[in-house]
C-alpha cells in the first residue's frame, strides 16, 4: 500500500469560498504483471494554489512496495468529485520532530551592554534558538526590540537534553554558548524548569558599621564591612560562584547605590579601595563612604534606618562586567540596617533565593 498526503493553499474564484488545507489518503492495490506495477500518480488540483504530496511506501499482504512511479490513486476534492489527474511531485515526508523552542523567564533583567541567546543541549551538537534581550515590562524582545511569542528554529530539537540561556558579548556570531550561563536546566518530558547555575541553600553572615580607613571617630556609622564584632574577621557563608561570575558587595543610601568591591569568597579584601580614606581596612569585603562619592550627600550616617548593605551575583569576563556597572541580579543576601545600630554591632544579613532569574522552557 502507498500512503500519501496532500496541502493545499487555494483561493476560489468567481464565488467559490476560500479553501484552507485538506488531506486526502491514496492507496492502491498492486498488479503481479511481468512488467510491474503499473501506477499512476495523484493529479493535481483544478483551483489556482500549492500542491504538495508526500508517499511512503509499505507492503501489505498480497503487494509490493517498490517506490516507483506510477501509482494509481483517486482523490476527492471537497465537495465530492475526482481530482483530474495531472502529474504530481513525490517529496520526503515532512520532518516530525520539534522545531520551537518557548521560554517564559521571570527576574530575567534587561541588558544595557551584549545580549542574551537561548540554546538547545543535544548529545552530541547545540542548537542556537536565538537572540534575545528583555523589554521594560519583562518580555523578551529581538535585538531590535520586537516582541518574541517563541523562538523557531531550522533544527529538529525533540532529542534536547537540557535548555540554557547564556549572556553573549556584543557582536557576537559565533555557535558556542559562552560561559557566562544565567540559566540552565534538564528537559523532562518536553519542559525545562530553569535555573540560575548556583543554589543560594547554606548563604548568610553579617556585617557591622565601621569606618577604619580614616582617623575621625565621627566617621564610624558613614562604613559597611562584612567582618566580625569583636575580631574584625570574615563573616559571610558563601559557595564558589560559578564561571563567568563574581560577588559585589554593595551600600543603599540616601537613594544611591555604592560598590562595596567584587570578590569570589567572604575571606580577604574585595577587588577595589573607591570611596574609603588612606588607611588601610579590614580583611574582608567592605568600603568606607568617605571620598570621591560624586553628586553633594549629606554627611553619611548608615544607621538612619534608611540604608541597606547587600551581596549580589556579577557576571564578570576577563574584570569587566558585560552588563554594565550596575547591579545584574537581585540581592543574594541583604540586610536594612536598622536605625541607631551601634558602630561594631553585628547585623544579620538575610537570603532570598526566590530573587533570582528563572524561567520555564517547553519545547514544541
Amino acid at each position: 500500500m502507498w500512503t500519501g498526503e496532500i496541502a493545499y493553499d487555494a483561493r476560489a474564484s468567481e464565488g467559490r469560498a476560500a479553501m484552507s488545507r485538506t488531506s486526502i489518503a491514496a492507496t492502491e492495490t498492486a498488479a503481479t504483471s511481468s512488467s510491474g506495477v503499473a501506477r499512476r500518480l495523484l493529479g493535481a488540483l483544478a483551483l489556482s494554489g500549492a500542491l504538495v504530496l508526500s508517499c511512503t511506501p509499505r507492503e501489505t499482504p498480497g503487494s509490493v512496495a517498490t517506490g516507483e512511479p506510477g501509482a494509481s490513486a483517486i482523490a476527492e476534492a471537497p465537495g465530492g468529485g475526482a481530482l483530474p489527474a495531472t502529474p504530481a511531485t513525490l517529496v520526503p515526508a515532512p520532518l516530525r520532530g520539534v522545531s520551537v523552542l518557548t521560554l517564559r523567564l521571570e527576574r530575567l533583567p534587561a541588558l544595557t551592554s551584549g545580549h542574551y541567546e537561548a540554546w538547545a543541549l543535544l548529545d552530541n551538537d547545540r542548537v542556537s534558538a536565538g537572540k534575545f534581550n528583555v523589554g521594560r515590562d519583562g518580555e523578551l524582545v529581538a535585538l531590535g526590540g520586537a516582541p518574541i511569542a517563541a523562538f523557531p528554529l531550522t533544527r529538529d530539537i525533540i532529542e534536547a537534553r537540557r535548555v540554557l540561556v547564556s549572556i553573549e558579548p556584543e557582536g557576537d556570531r559565533d555557535a558556542t554558548p559562552s560561559d557566562l550561563l544565567v540559566l540552565e536546566g534538564s528537559v523532562v518530558n518536553g519542559r525545562a524548569v530553569l535555573g540560575f547555575p548556583i543554589s543560594t541553600t547554606g548563604f548568610g553572615g553579617s556585617a557591622i558599621l565601621a569606618s577604619p580607613t580614616d582617623d575621625n571617630p565621627g566617621n564610624e556609622t558613614a562604613g559597611a564591612w562584612f567582618a566580625a564584632p569583636e575580631t574584625r574577621g570574615p563573616t559571610l557563608s558563601l559557595a564558589a560562584p560559578p564561571a563567568g561570575w563574581v560577588y559585589e558587595g554593595w551600600i543603599r543610601t540616601q537613594d544611591r547605590l555604592f560598590t562595596v568591591g567584587r570578590f569570589t569568597r567572604g575571606q580577604g579584601a574585595d577587588s577595589a579601595v573607591l570611596t574609603s580614606g588612606p588607611r588601610p581596612g579590614f580583611d574582608t569585603p567592605g568600603e568606607d563612604l568617605l571620598e570621591r562619592l560624586g553628586a553633594p550627600l549629606a554627611p553619611i550616617n548608615l544607621a538612619d534606618g534608611n540604608s541597606a548593605i547587600e551581596v549580589s551575583l556579577e557576571p564578570d569576563r576577563a574584570g569587566q562586567d558585560p552588563t554594565g556597572a550596575g547591579m545584574f541580579t537581585a540581592p543574594v543576601l541583604r540586610a536594612q540596617i536598622p536605625a541607631g545600630t551601634a558602630p561594631g554591632q553585628a547585623i544579620p544579613l538575610e537570603a532570598d533565593p526566590g530573587q533570582l532569574p528563572s524561567g520555564v522552557a517547553t519545547l514544541g
